[in-house]
């Protein structure tokens, strides 16, 4: 009895075919729906490969123009290293040239010593000297030497003059920067 009344309600055919017709519906929308969704997707996973591939080609070219940028700025580093070096070769040299220290090169004969006195006046002093022959005259206020001392001593031409705070007349010759000659003072 029990087992007649279920399979007199599962054999309607009204309810069957409602619940037939409902289940059919119910997979078509499901269908449709993962149709639409796998479409959709797609779409995306296109736009993605797409970008991808837009990436990839920007990349190349910010590579392309790092290397370029590379290569200038260590070309400049070498040029600025090679002038750098020749700078400071030169500044070794005109340090070296104008020490002369060791062994000062330039003597003034007796005659140009008192040439030199006769014209430039300094009055002796009992302070200390401060410049000797070889000393630095960077800082130092220096005046053209007189034109009849050049004229009658030709090698001191372009020279300038100063004097010491002992009275000494401190030379430095055309393109020095030291002193050349330093005359004491009587």
């Amino acid at each position: 009895m029990f087992g007649s009344k279920i399979g007199a309600r599962v054999l309607n055919p009204g309810l069957a075919r409602i619940a037939g017709g409902a289940l059919a519906i119910f997979t078509a929308l499901i269908a449709f729906s993962a149709g639409g969704l796998a479409l959709w997707e797609r779409g995306e996973i296109k736009a993605l490969r797409a970008d991808i591939s837009s990436t990839r080609e920007d990349l190349a070219l910010a590579r392309r123009h790092t290397a370029i940028l590379e290569r200038q700025l260590e070309a400049r580093l070498l040029s600025a290293e090679q002038h750098w070096s020749a700078t400071s070769r030169q500044a070794q040299s005109d340090e070296s040239a104008e020490k002369r220290d060791d062994h000062p090169a330039f003597h003034l004969t007796q005659d140009e010593v008192l040439l030199v006195r006769s014209y430039i006046k300094a009055s002796p002093s009992k302070a200390a000297a401060t410049i000797g022959v070889g000393g630095d005259l960077r800082n130092v206020g220096l005046v053209p030497l007189p034109a009849p001392i050049v004229g009658k001593a030709p090698r001191l031409e372009g020279g300038r003059f100063t004097v010491d705070r002992n009275g000494a007349i401190v030379i430095s010759l055309q393109h020095s920067r030291v002193a050349d000659v330093v005359i004491q003072p009587n």
